[in-house]
């Protein structure tokens, strides 16, 4: 990859590198990532502080501090913010922000 310099300083240009292979970067530092099966948000997806629903399925999110949401009952294609335990699901398709 080529590096840019500009001005008198050497200032290192890297608008032109590319996103990381392994999730999606937000400017504010966040990950996404997507969840298609069932998967305990443990390590470094615990309580994933935001979430949407790209496919309900027949997803159930279960909530760090209890109770638990069906996903069908939620709006697709919006960001929800609840933190996630655990999220049960065969057909579904959840993507969790970090």
């Amino acid at each position: 990859m080529a590096t840019v310099t500009q001005g008198d300083r050497g200032r290192t240009d890297i608008s032109s590198r590319s996103q990381p292979a392994y999730g999606k970067v937000s400017p504010l530092g966040s990950k996404a990532f997507t969840i298609d099966a069932t998967t305990e948000l443990t390590g470094s997806y615990a309580g994933a502080k935001e979430f949407i629903v790209n496919t309900a399925g027949d997803a159930v999110l279960h909530l760090v501090d209890g109770g638990s949401l069906t996903a069908s009952n939620l709006n697709t294609k919006t960001t929800y913010k609840y933190h996630l335990k655990r999220i049960v699901t065969s057909n579904g398709n959840i993507s969790i922000i970090i």
